[in-house]
């Protein structure tokens, strides 16, 4: 009984927790789709090596407390979903001790996110008046995907191999430093670190766009 108290607990736990980095990413990030987001990271939390996953989820929090403000908010969220997948997969496999203290540090981390969502919420949380304001939003952010769009495109198509990438992630990952550089050329408002949820909301917001970068990426449907 004991055992499966324990368990029904932490089940409730992970699930508080995944609400919470739901919430907070909702409010940090109101253009972006959080079931992407969830997708890419358990895509990374899936794939990853375990001895790899643990080395980089070891170097997060020093990420997380020497990077730039906006730079921490993505990276404390991600953290946070990060090891409460973890812990799942150790409440899954009976560690149930192990699983709550990696939801301890999960949580703290889902916290920190919300608490800085909050701030950025109260200081954005205006009504915009502009009649134009929906069609003006959509215009800067065709201005700010068609750089980026074009010069990915460019770079998978002079790369020699012909098997396509796996994921959007795998094929970011091969260009993040041209990307990046494009995005600084630019002036682009998009931030290196957000490009693999951005890229899936282009494919959903761009036919074109996904069918040119469904040549050399395996994407899903």
């Amino acid at each position: 009984m004991t055992g499966q108290f324990e368990s029904k607990s932490i089940a409730n736990l992970l699930a508080r927790n995944f609400d919470s980095i739901r919430e907070a990413y909702l409010v940090l990030d109101r253009e972006g789709s959080y079931l992407e987001f969830a997708c890419t990271n358990d895509e990374v939390f899936q794939n990853a090596p375990p001895a790899k996953l643990i080395e980089d989820l070891d170097g997060m929090p020093f990420e997380i407390g020497t990077g730039s403000e906006s730079k921490s908010r993505l990276l404390s969220l991600q953290y946070a979903y990060l090891l409460t997948r973890y812990a799942e997969k150790a409440a899954s496999e009976n560690h149930l001790e192990k699983a709550l203290i990696v939801l301890a540090e999960a949580s703290y981390y889902s916290g920190f996110a919300q608490g800085m969502g909050k701030i950025l919420n109260q200081q954005n949380n205006r009504p915009d008046s502009s009649l134009g304001a929906s069609h003006a939003a959509k215009s800067k952010a065709a201005q700010q995907s068609a750089p980026v769009k074009k010069r990915l495109l460019e770079l998978l198509e002079g790369q020699a191999s012909e098997e396509k990438c796996k994921s959007i992630t795998t094929a970011l990952r091969k260009f993040e430093h041209q990307l990046a550089e494009c995005i600084q050329k630019h002036e682009l408002r998009l931030k290196p670190e957000n490009l693999p949820l951005r890229v899936v909301d282009w494919c959903q917001s761009d036919v074109t766009f996904k069918e040119q970068l469904g040549r050399f990426v395996t994407l899903k449907n």
